[in-house]
């Protein structure tokens, strides 16, 4: 299991363009990538509502699991957009 923390600098926090670039990008990996935040656990497969949901914002930290075969390819995707549009 990978973990990753990060606090979001995007001013405009999660909306809808970045969150389905994430959604779609950690549905291209079998592991399972769960995102915590707000007291709250999503996965990152659930959809883009789920992750909306959360109404993140700027400052807001987020930790996120991957676990399975291939959690490293997806570690290295999923944060790497993250990074970016975050």
């Amino acid at each position: 299991m990978l973990k990753f923390n990060y606090i979001i600098t995007n001013k405009e926090g999660v909306h809808a363009r970045p969150a389905g670039i994430i959604i779609k990008k950690a549905s291209e990996f079998n592991s399972l990538v769960e995102l915590f935040a707000k007291g709250q656990t999503v996965s990152l497969k659930g959809g883009i509502f789920a992750l909306m949901g959360l109404g993140l914002r700027a400052g807001d930290e987020l930790d996120l699991t991957f676990k399975g075969d291939d959690e490293q390819a997806a570690y290295d995707a999923v944060t790497a957009l993250i990074k970016e549009l975050l």
